[in-house]
């Protein structure tokens, strides 16, 4: 018996063998022949839908080409080439209103101005950050939506008045006089304060 992995090559008979081929069964007998590789040919098949060619250097394995712009996709799980959805060479359909423009390169898709209306817009997402300074006008607010909370706090004892310019501030009372019936005499300021007058009290200002 020969033990495995003793035969060197030195050991095999040319058996007429030519360069470049190798030991091979021809079905019955091991012999010589060319190599199923390069320009003689493959046992790999390609199935001629998808992948053609023979995989020699002259015709090598390629992907099947398909029709002028369309992409590889699968279809039930076979792989195939399908056109590019609505529309033509890639372009889509908007509606016009919201998105304006069909996708290409010379009309690309774009919000419409003036196209997001109150229907597109989350409940708070319109953040603080997103409103521009000075953009909330009168127009804006509802009527008696301004509560006392939302107005800016001043000092003790202030009122809200109105200055030279006619803009809204707040400010420490002005003083001034003040008018008076006969009843009364004074007129509010310092130095000078209400008080009743002397014989003013009727029968009619008692209860």
């Amino acid at each position: 018996d020969i033990a495995n992995g003793t035969i060197l090559a030195e050991d095999l008979n040319a058996m007429g063998a030519a360069n470049d081929q190798v030991l091979k069964w021809n079905g019955t007998a091991w012999a010589p022949a060319a190599d199923n590789v390069g320009a003689t040919g493959t046992t790999e098949l390609a199935d001629g839908t998808t992948i053609l060619g023979a995989g020699t250097a002259a015709d090598r394995f390629r992907v099947a080409p398909g029709a002028n712009g369309q992409f590889i996709s699968t279809t039930g799980g076979v792989v195939t080439w399908s056109n590019l959805p609505t529309g033509t060479g890639g372009t889509v359909n908007a509606d016009g209103i919201t998105i304006e423009g069909n996708g290409s390169v010379a009309n690309p898709l774009q919000v419409r101005d003036l196209g997001i209306t109150t229907a597109k817009i989350n409940t708070n997402a319109v953040t603080t950050a997103k409103l521009f300074d000075g953009a909330v006008t009168i127009d804006k607010i509802l009527d008696d939506n301004v509560t006392p909370a939302k107005i800016e706090e001043g000092t003790n004892g202030q009122v809200l008045t109105t200055n030279a310019g006619g803009d809204v501030v707040w400010a420490a009372p002005a003083a001034g006089a003040v008018l008076t019936t006969a009843a009364i005499d004074g007129d509010g300021t310092t130095g000078n304060e209400l008080d009743i007058a002397d014989n003013a009290i009727d029968t009619d200002k008692i209860i």
